[in-house]
């Protein structure tokens, strides 16, 4: 296995691949004069469609979830964690590999002869290729406040495309940055806060709630939203727990039906439950009868109310569903 000492590579080569893709859309829709918003939603699903539905593991996804989820959750069980990634694939995934001879192929799905005759070293490639994809699609949801920043002033110098512990308003980075763009401008901060529920959310402070109000602490853009969910959203949800089939834990399927609340409409409770439309929503999720455009806005609502809680098995299938939302509107328009 001395391939796995040139892990680093590659992930820093994908890594690279996805940073000048990031950066050819970000000029691409500066351009064309489209909001910053707008632009890192779209170059999410480019980067989507890319680097991660054309990777082996998501292609064969209803087979390697599973290891993915493994190669995961395995990483947080040792005390190294500059060497983790290389224990936990000379261990763990090494012992699942050599188990993927006992893959019940699914009948009439087309197969490559990859697939029955797949290395360990490809697996690797692509499991590190696919995570690395994976995390930064993630990044550019949680940390779209820097890349706004970077989008607004055309800027691709050091373009980070790393974790932030905390808010990253709160980074070096972000706080430079706003200081070299805005030198006579009032720098913004998060302030982190736990709800009933002991979440971690953050509290956005800027000049003007600093000026306006007796404590300096007022609630803006995504973190002033309550975990107050209409009844499309609870369905969404509730789908996710016990219809969608998902890899999403049991720790975050508790959570979300702790957010859900009480279920607002109660019409279940009367009359026959398979012609119930609350039942429906819950059971087709966002394949629902209805307008894609319609479940695109529940989406995007429900990732916007838990953006700022650790639900990132949630928040991946939610994105996932997106893109197959996008790409049916996409479809209708080209019809």
């Amino acid at each position: 296995m001395e391939f796995l000492d040139k892990i680093d590579d590659i992930i820093a080569t994908e890594h690279k691949k996805i940073e000048d893709l990031i950066k050819k859309k970000f000029k691409e829709f500066k351009n064309q004069g489209r909001k910053p918003e707008f632009a890192i939603d779209e170059t999410r699903t480019v980067l989507f469609e890319t680097f991660i539905k054309t990777n082996f593991i998501d292609i064969y996804h209803s087979h390697f979830d599973t290891y993915y989820h493994l190669f995961k959750n395995s990483i947080d069980t040792y005390d190294n964690k500059q060497d983790a990634i290389k224990l936990v694939l000379q261990n763990e995934m090494y012992k699942a590999y050599l188990s993927f001879d006992k893959i019940n192929k699914i009948p009439n799905h087309q197969y490559s002869d990859e697939f029955d005759n797949l290395t360990f070293e490809n697996f690797v490639i692509y499991l590190l290729q696919y995570d690395t994809a994976k995390q930064i699609e993630a990044l550019l949801l949680k940390n779209s406040d820097l890349y706004i920043l970077f989008y607004k002033n055309d800027y691709s110098g050091d373009f980070y495309l790393k974790p932030f512990e905390g808010h990253v308003i709160n980074s070096t980075i972000y706080k430079r940055l706003h200081k070299k763009f805005y030198p006579n401008e009032f720098i913004p901060y998060a302030k982190e806060e736990t709800d009933e529920y002991n979440n971690i959310r953050y509290v956005i402070i800027t000049e003007e709630t600093e000026k306006n109000t007796p404590n300096g602490i007022k609630q803006i853009k995504n973190n002033q939203k309550k975990h107050d969910f209409n009844v499309d959203e609870q369905a969404l949800l509730l789908n996710l727990c016990i219809a969608d089939d998902n890899s999403i834990p049991t720790t975050e399927k508790i959570k979300l039906l702790i957010l859900i609340g009480e279920i607002k409409d109660k019409s279940i409770f009367e009359g026959s439950s398979a012609s119930n439309l609350f039942y429906q929503k819950v059971n087709k999720g966002v394949f629902r009868k209805g307008s894609s455009k319609i479940m695109l806005s529940i989406v995007d609502n429900v990732l916007n109310k838990i953006e700022n809680i650790e639900l990132n098995i949630t928040k991946q299938r939610l994105i996932k569903h997106r893109i197959t939302l996008v790409n049916e509107q996409n479809k209708t328009k080209n019809v």
